[in-house]
């Protein structure tokens, strides 16, 4: 499933759920009644940031960014008057560096805009250099930039100097309208939800090789999708799946100490079956708290813990050579 947050025709402004096939159809995620957003972008740190414009009683534009828990989507927090430079339109995040980029205005040229590099929690744009309008932008799992050209075309930027390389023609019209692009970083696979002026928005798929963008589906309601996204994997595949049976057992009803008690995964996270041990690593409030290595798949695993009084949050993940596996938890309260 893609997601993003969608402004569409008799539809609450929101995020929103849709799959990457024909006859592609939305489904609400949250309602956030936001208007004049201007961009959105998705992170890996479990944030989904929200750029808005309005004009005030003098009217003058003032932006505001507004920050959301992307999973229970509460707003954690906002930026209000964000500089005129700073205003993003197309975005993308590098999951390898942690990086955002940004379309923004450029500071030397009154009619053009510029890549930059953009800090998230100040909001600040580091102007990179002067570029061609980009209706989108999108990283892929490597790190590498890429734009699609309001003249049609595909871009590989450097994102050194804001050079950009020509990869293909897309072959599909591109607008100046507000709209987004992501990556699949399990796949390899580029997804733009085009919008247009006059005509039904469109998801596409675009080969990252040849620039091609191959149409999948229209989209209801003249949908704009800003800050399109697909949440990464929780673990690769190979890693080990969730423990399973996670129980929590105290020797007495006043005492601070407990059994927590749980089985390794027989399978990967992938749903193959693990063929060798799994190292497990147990935490409390975030903070390590046992460990235990050379685990044999489907083994339970027993272990002793003295906690504090008040509510607690435990967790289980189980590694092998492929990486961590999803994390299991439960909540107490000693």
């Amino acid at each position: 499933l893609l997601y993003g947050f969608v402004s569409a025709f008799q539809m609450e402004k929101g995020i929103y759920s849709f799959p990457a096939a024909s006859g592609s159809a939305f489904t609400p995620v949250a309602a956030i009644p936001r208007s004049g957003v201007r961009a959105a972008l998705q992170t890996n740190d479990g944030k989904f940031y929200i750029f808005a414009t309005a004009l005030d009683e003098m009217y003058n534009e003032i932006a505001t960014c507004y920050i959301y828990n992307n999973q229970t989507w509460e707003l954690e927090g906002q930026l209000d008057g964000l500089e005129e430079n700073s205003i993003p339109a197309a975005m993308a995040y590098d999951a390898v560096s942690g990086t955002a980029y940004a379309i923004v205005n450029s500071p030397d040229d009154y009619y053009g805009v510029a890549l930059a590099s953009y800090n998230l929690l100040t909001c600040h744009a580091l102007v990179i250099g002067d570029i061609q309008y980009m209706a989108a932008l999108a990283c892929d799992a490597q790190g590498i930039l890429y734009g699609i050209g309001s003249d049609g075309q595909f871009y590989r930027i450097d994102t050194q100097n804001a050079n950009v390389s020509p990869v293909g023609s897309l072959g599909a019209p591109v607008s100046e309208f507000i709209q987004s692009a992501a990556f699949d970083i399990k796949t390899g696979k580029l997804y733009w939800a085009a919008s247009y002026e006059y005509d039904e928005s469109c998801l596409y798929e675009i080969d990252p090789i040849n620039g091609h963008a191959s149409l999948i589906s229209q989209l209801p309601g003249y949908a704009e999708v800003k800050g399109l996204y697909i949440p990464a994997p929780l673990a690769a595949d190979q890693a080990p799946a969730k423990v399973t049976d996670m129980q929590i057992r105290y020797f007495s009803p006043e005492g601070m100490q407990a059994e927590i008690s749980f089985y390794t995964p027989a399978t990967s996270y992938g749903g193959d079956r693990l063929t060798g041990p799994v190292d497990v690593a147990i935490s409390v409030d975030g903070k390590f708290a046992a460990a235990q290595s050379d685990v044999q798949p489907g083994e339970k695993v027993t272990k002793t813990l003295t906690l504090t009084p008040g509510s607690h949050h435990i967790a289980a993940v189980c590694s092998n050579e492929y990486g961590s596996g999803p994390e299991a938890e439960l909540h107490t309260w000693t």
